[in-house]
């Protein structure tokens, strides 16, 4: 693993490459091939630890709720040799540290603009993954000029329903009083990846059952209140005007597709791709599918961009 230092919020910070190779900025444009960053950033409540592989057009990677940034890998394999990919443990999560105060869903988002700011990045393609993609949405509409792209997976634009909501306020009493155990870490796994990623591939749902499992009682806690407690921004949509791609899991029983249908539908000029036999875990299930996706979509931006300035 490379060493890594801690960034006082202006991207100063530097760290070695995974190969051991030389250090360099890590506000730079561009990285050494084949080098990963990684640092922690202050955010104010709480540091960040953000990795920073790639390079080329900025592309920033955020997960969702009880997951990590390295649900992101096999992703970020295969981006950063086009892209600089920068994925973060968002607050809570991972290597980053816990904040003493409850936050919300659009502290998550202000925390993108820290983290674009901390490593000098103008314009990135945002990806955000459920409540990371739920933060992306209130980002594209608070920041617009910060953004090339937007692509939203598996998540929603809605607020949960007033019985969804109920059963998050339950989850969370009963995880304050018991953490994780190990138990509810595979329930949780059975809401995200469908039987036959279960079944095929146990060595990955186990993995992501530890992580759930590594985090403290308040981390868990915190991150069920942001995602229940989210504000409705249906009828804000319609201002979006980042270039949108909107992606989903048909057999997504945690996060029914319905909602990725919604954001679609109000987010002018979005496309959507609903993949069949994919449950909530898009990214982690068919990793491959969704970048092939997304290059797709980015090679179309691009291609209308061009003829814009022509």
């Amino acid at each position: 693993m490379p060493r890594d230092r801690d960034s006082d919020g202006r991207g100063e910070a530097a760290s070695t490459s995974k190969g051991g190779g030389r250090s360099k900025t890590a506000g730079s444009a561009s990285h050494l091939e084949g080098t990963t960053l990684e640092q922690r950033i202050r955010i104010g409540p709480a540091r960040l630890y953000v990795r920073d592989e790639g390079e080329g057009e900025a592309f920033l990677l955020a997960h969702g709720m009880w997951c990590a940034g390295h649900m992101f890998d096999s992703m970020v394999a295969e981006l950063s040799t086009t892209h600089r990919v920068v994925t973060p443990d968002l607050r809570g999560h991972g290597k980053s540290g816990v904040p003493r105060l409850p936050w919300s869903v659009v502290d998550v988002a202000e925390d993108y603009l820290r983290i674009l700011d901390a490593l000098r990045i103008d314009r990135v393609i945002l990806g955000g993954y459920s409540m990371g993609g739920m933060a992306a949405v209130h980002f594209a509409l608070k920041h617009p000029e910060r953004l090339s792209a937007l692509i939203l997976m598996s998540t929603s634009g809605s607020a949960e329903p007033w019985m969804r909501r109920r059963e998050l306020e339950a989850l969370a009493g009963a995880v304050a009083m018991t953490g994780a155990p190990r138990w509810l870490a595979f329930q949780a796994a059975y809401g995200v990846f469908t039987a036959d990623f279960r079944r095929t591939a146990p060595d990955v749902v186990e993995k992501w059952t530890d992580q759930v499992e590594a985090m403290s009682r308040k981390a868990l806690v915190q991150a069920v209140h942001a995602v229940g407690s989210r504000p409705s921004l249906e009828d804000r949509l319609g201002s979006i005007t980042t270039p949108t791609l909107v992606l989903a899991g048909h057999r997504d029983w945690h996060l029914s597709s319905r909602h990725s249908v919604v954001l679609s539908e109000k987010i002018p000029g979005a496309e959507l791709a609903i993949l069949p036999g994919v449950g909530h875990g898009l990214p982690i299930e068919r990793p491959g599918e969704t970048v092939k996706l997304i290059r797709l979509f980015l090679k179309q931006v691009g291609a209308r961009s061009a003829s814009k300035r022509a």
